[in-house]
């Protein structure tokens, strides 16, 4: 399974690629208030 997220190059991206790394937004940042009840 292939999962792409396309993203504007910059140095936050070229930094999470380089250290193998993913980031997720906060809950709180959701549209939808009952996606994550954290």
């Amino acid at each position: 399974m292939y999962i792409y997220k396309y993203r504007r190059f910059d140095e936050n991206s070229l930094n999470a690629l380089k250290n193998n790394e993913i980031w997720f937004s906060r809950g709180v940042k959701f549209n939808d208030p009952f996606d994550c009840s954290l």
